[in-house]
This record gives structure tokens, C-alpha cells and sequence, in this order.
């Protein structure tokens, strides 16, 4: 069950649970709302988002992909996911920014990793 909730892929093995269950436990606390969807759900000043949306043109033009890297590991170095505000739904979603890769249950032991980052998605957000 916790596999589906998360979105991982059915494996030959089981997942091991205590790290499924510690990521679900601390997600809230690793999570981020993106700039688009604050301008969407929170009345802010158009000269602030003009501001804002400049400064990420500006930011996303100036920077060479390896420079883009370090930046987005550095802002986004205990972030696992960007929350979303569903309209539709009226709920908050999550949107995992990492490729998550969970230990499975005969891999007991062995680390888990969790800093494979996304680039193609969080540059969506950032």
C-alpha cells in the first residue's frame, strides 16, 4: 500500500518499510510551494511577481547547466518535493523532484539514496 501511495514502481522484492515510512513522515517538513503556484493561489501584487518572474528569467539565462546543478543541489539540499495546489481538488498535492530509490527488502542494510535529482522537473518550479 505504501508503495502505490508513494508512486514506486512493483519490484521482484518488496520495498523495506521503515525508510517509506520516514520519508511519508518527514515529507512536510522537506517540501516547497513552486513561485507559479504561489502567484496562483496567494493575492500578490503585480509588481511583486513581475519582479519575481524577471529575477527567474534572469536566474534560468545567466546559468550554464553546471552551474545550474550546484545551484539547484545547493538551494534544494533538504527539499524532496514541491507542493502543488490542486484547484480542482482543492488539495494539496506532492511533486517529487527526486528520483527516489528506496531499498528493497533483500537489500537490507545497504543505503538509501535519495539525491538523484530531477533537473528536467524542478526547473519547472524553480
Amino acid at each position: 500500500m505504501l508503495r502505490r501511495y508513494i508512486g514506486l514502481e512493483k519490484k521482484d522484492s518488496p520495498y523495506q518499510l521503515q525508510p517509506m515510512v520516514d520519508y511519508i513522515r518527514q515529507r512536510h517538513n522537506q517540501a516547497v510551494m513552486s513561485v507559479d503556484n504561489i502567484f496562483d493561489v496567494f493575492d500578490i501584487p503585480t509588481e511583486t511577481r513581475d519582479y519575481f518572474m524577471n529575477r527567474k528569467r534572469q536566474l534560468q539565462n545567466a546559468m550554464l547547466p553546471d552551474t545550474a546543478r550546484q545551484f539547484y543541489d545547493d538551494v534544494f539540499r533538504n527539499i524532496t518535493s514541491v507542493i502543488e495546489y490542486n484547484d480542482k481538488t482543492m488539495m494539496f498535492e506532492y511533486k517529487d523532484i527526486f528520483q527516489q530509490s528506496f531499498p528493497l527488502v533483500t537489500n537490507f542494510g545497504m543505503p538509501t539514496h535519495y539525491r538523484d535529482v530531477n533537473y528536467d522537473m524542478i526547473s519547472q518550479y524553480a
